[in-house]
């Protein structure tokens, strides 16, 4: 259509009445049956019409040239030529109109019927994983940013084509998300699941037995993992811990600047037992400690201290100072052997 208007310029009003009126009307849907009979019938009909406005606007035209002008719906034919002819403004609009609305639904009506079904492709599910001692940025679909923690892993699919955008989270990540108040963004980690519109947030699901979920703008709101209810709602400053085992809900004020330290390259132990002391270097650092002995008191101990940017080596040399062991660095081991009091 666009090619017949190029060509006849001065019936483009016409065109777009008909459009309008083909629009208005839906006629790419029309019933069935349409049979070949009634649409041979209906275009000889509307070939007619054509023809006797034409034979009232230009003269007489060769036999050899009349045999050329009639554009043919099917692409079996679609090497056909025809010619136009520069001719005066119709004096019958109304007829034109109707004319190209019975071409156009012709023409919708095959294109409807030829053109194979879409067959939609499930999208792939992408899975972006960090090993221990490697921290990595990931742009989502939507644009929502993340921060990967080392022995960290996220996936999702790769187009958000649903109703929500969902990430799967095993570890710990920082979100940053894009807004999109017809697309949920919900991030599930193991028995819970955070629900947000657009904020920032971080959520850590490591292995140990607390899944905390720490809003820093923003508001979310943390379901069960089936999502059969609310557990709670955070507001920024916000704090949620979900015990594994027992499924109890705990929620307090946190300090961003200790939760999001990872983020910038900072380890922070506060009160911290040996246990989780070198499960944090082990991860953060990507090495396995091997110990050769217990502490001789036989007492677990706590510690707390800052470190920033620095090798694991400064970490164990003023470590071992004020915990009484020695350690040797062999690889991705280390070895490390409490002293007698």
């Amino acid at each position: 259509w666009r090619e017949w208007i190029r060509k006849n310029p001065d019936k483009e009003k016409e065109v777009n009445e008909a459009r309008a009126i083909l629009l208005g009307q839906d006629a790419g849907k029309m019933p069935e049956p349409f049979p070949r009979l009634k649409k041979e019938v209906l275009w000889n009909r509307i070939q007619d019409s054509i023809e006797g406005l034409e034979k009232d606007e230009q003269p007489d035209i060769p036999k050899e040239e009349e045999a050329k002008k009639v554009i043919p719906l099917h692409g079996r034919y679609a090497g056909v030529t025809h010619t136009t002819y520069r001719r005066k403004r119709s004096r019958y609009p109304a007829a034109a109109v109707v004319s190209i609305v019975l071409v156009a639904s012709l023409i919708a009506f095959y294109f409807h019927k030829a053109v194979p079904p879409v067959i939609e492709q499930n999208p792939s599910l992408i899975t972006k994983a960090n090993p221990r001692g490697q921290k990595s940025r990931v742009y989502l679909p939507d644009g929502t940013k993340v921060t990967l923690n080392s022995n960290s892993e996220i996936s999702y699919l790769e187009d958000f084509s649903g109703s929500i955008r969902e990430v799967n989270l095993k570890g710990e990540a920082f979100f940053e998300v894009t807004r999109d108040v017809n697309k949920p963004f919900i991030v599930r980690s193991d028995d819970i699941a955070t629900k947000v519109l657009g904020t920032s947030f971080n959520i850590q699901c490591d292995r140990n037995m607390e899944i905390k979920v720490s809003l820093v703008t923003g508001k979310v709101e943390v379901l069960s993992g089936d999502d059969n209810g609310t557990i709670e709602h955070l507001i920024p400053g916000e704090q949620l811990s979900f015990h594994r085992e027992t499924g109890a809900v705990s929620k307090r004020r946190f300090d961003p600047s200790e939760v999001l330290a990872w983020k910038e390259g900072i380890i922070i132990f506060k009160d911290a037992t040996r246990k989780e002391v070198f499960d944090r270097l082990s991860a953060w650092y990507g090495v396995d400690f091997m110990f050769e002995n217990d502490p001789p008191n036989g007492k677990d101990w706590e510690y707390s201290a800052r470190y920033q940017q620095i090798s694991l080596e400064q970490v164990l040399k003023g470590m071992s100072y004020s915990k009484n062991f020695s350690y040797s660095i062999e690889g991705s081991r280390v070895f490390i052997s409490y002293h007698e009091p």
